[in-house]
């Protein structure tokens, strides 16, 4: 467990450099990197205090309330190279490039939540598929789809500290109507465990799937391959992740699936070079 987390932390401040370097304006690369790990620290220590359905294990050595440093750490990590990721499409409409990013966060949190529970970082007082509940995977999406208005911010918009402040408020209440909305409207209905083979299955249909449409509409062949990379750093902490929780036969392929995707990207990416440059 040490050295996971010295592992993670490691790659989180590779990750930091790396950006606060690339930025033109790191000081704001920061502030917003902070602003969202706060947020994120608040939903999740508000979320375990007032749900009571799920917990942090006692092996993690270092605690803010009920939440890891660490999980603090990488939650921005995630979401902002799955912003990035999502920079690459859609990027004449706000709206959807929210949408896309938090779907990036989605599919991330369903590999994320279930290699996690295994490897018995946390648990949840519900079931689901893999040990995991709908919702929790779908309050990663609707904190993603939110944290996008601190990730939006820039210089020519001036993000003063009061502006900052009002978007933080915003993103932590809206994360709660959102997962108390759904919660009540859909999610307490569907509290039942998902036969394990049955979700691998679903799960390579769906990458199956999404290869195949992004494959006939042309889509990743402009993708720039260093926002591709951005995202090996949440990949390695992942690994490590999986390597910790002995993973049996269907929890191996159900993770299998979700490479495919960026296989693809990575895949387009070299054919478009190719044909820009017999």
């Amino acid at each position: 467990m040490m050295l996971f987390q010295i592992t993670a932390f490691g790659i989180v401040v590779i990750y930091l450099l790396y950006w606060y370097f690339r930025e033109d304006d790191p000081g704001l690369f920061l502030k917003k990197f902070i602003t969202v790990s706060a947020a994120s620290w608040v939903v999740e220590e508000t979320s375990i205090r007032i749900y009571h359905f799920y917990q942090y294990s006692p092996e993690w050595n270092l605690f803010i309330g009920n939440v890891p440093v660490l999980v603090i750490l990488v939650w921005p990590l995630v979401i902002h190279s799955g912003w990035e990721l999502a920079s690459q499409f859609f990027t004449e409409y706000k709206l959807t490039h929210h949408l896309v990013a938090a779907l990036i966060i989605w599919i991330d949190a369903s590999l994320i939540e279930t290699i996690s529970v295994k490897s018995g970082l946390w648990s949840w007082n519900g079931t689901g598929f893999f040990g995991v509940p709908f919702i929790g995977i779908c309050g990663w999406a609707y904190f993603a789809f939110l944290s996008g208005f601190i990730l939006r911010l820039n210089r020519e918009r001036k993000a003063g500290a009061g502006k900052i402040f009002l978007i933080f408020i915003f993103v932590v209440f809206g994360t709660h109507v959102l997962i108390i909305g759904t919660w009540w409207l859909i999610f307490r209905y569907i509290l039942f465990p998902v036969n394990p083979a049955f979700t691998t299955a679903l799960a390579w249909t769906l990458s199956l799937l999404f290869i195949f449409t992004m494959n006939r509409k042309n889509v990743g062949i402009n993708v720039d391959s260093k926002v591709l990379l951005i995202r090996i750093p949440p990949a390695l902490i992942l690994l490590t992740l999986y390597l910790k929780g002995t993973p049996d036969a269907f929890h191996t392929a159900y993770a299998l699936a979700f490479s495919l995707s960026y296989l693809f990207f990575f895949y387009k990416i070299y054919r478009g070079e190719l044909e820009a440059n017999p």
